[in-house]
């Protein structure tokens, strides 16, 4: 990880220099924003499928992020017991989650190269998770879950603006769930 972020530096130093008149914080901005880990690899930001951002002033901004979790798997299984043959197991299990969180952003110096943010705002999930049993000896069960939550987050961190419509950013955050 320290490798990446000293490549990131290295690579956008020279754009550093790069005018501001086009400013990412800038009043109608948009932005589009992802995390890049090990390998160059893009990943989800703030563990949404989707992350944007608007700026409704040069001090202030919207997250929004949109999370999904489809899952599906099925296991089959027999065992042979010294010679004997067990009934046959089978289990599926499905998982439909969703997660939607939005916050509200503040710049302390949005003027600077390297901005100091906080923020925060709620959060609303949904988790479903299934089992469908079969013993394999005509007896079958069925277990359901179904999850709602709501909770808060907050989030202190530091933007570097290293281009016009480029920011690098770190962040700490945390999150009370209900």
């Amino acid at each position: 990880m320290r490798t990446l972020l000293i490549l990131l530096f290295v690579i956008t130093l020279p754009l550093s220099s790069a005018a501001q008149d086009d400013s990412a914080l800038q009043p109608g901005a948009w932005a589009l924003q992802f995390q890049i880990t090990e390998n160059f690899t893009l990943s989800d930001f703030q563990g949404s499928v989707v992350s944007v951002k608007y700026h409704s002033s040069a001090k202030s901004a919207w997250r929004a992020g949109l999370g999904m979790d489809f899952y599906s798997r099925s296991d089959t299984r027999s065992d042979i017991d010294a010679g004997v043959s067990v009934p046959v197991l089978s289990d599926e299990f499905t998982r439909t989650a969703a997660e939607l969180a939005l916050q509200y952003v503040r710049y302390a110096n949005p003027d600077a190269r390297v901005v100091f943010l906080f923020g925060g705002g709620p959060f609303f999930g949904f988790d479903n998770r299934a089992v469908d049993r079969d013993s394999g000896n005509g007896s079958t069960s069925v277990q359901e879950f179904d999850r709602w939550s709501v909770g808060i987050s907050g989030i202190a961190g530091v933007e570097w603006l290293v281009a016009s419509r480029i920011g690098i950013h770190a962040e700490y955050g945390f999150a009370y769930e209900y």
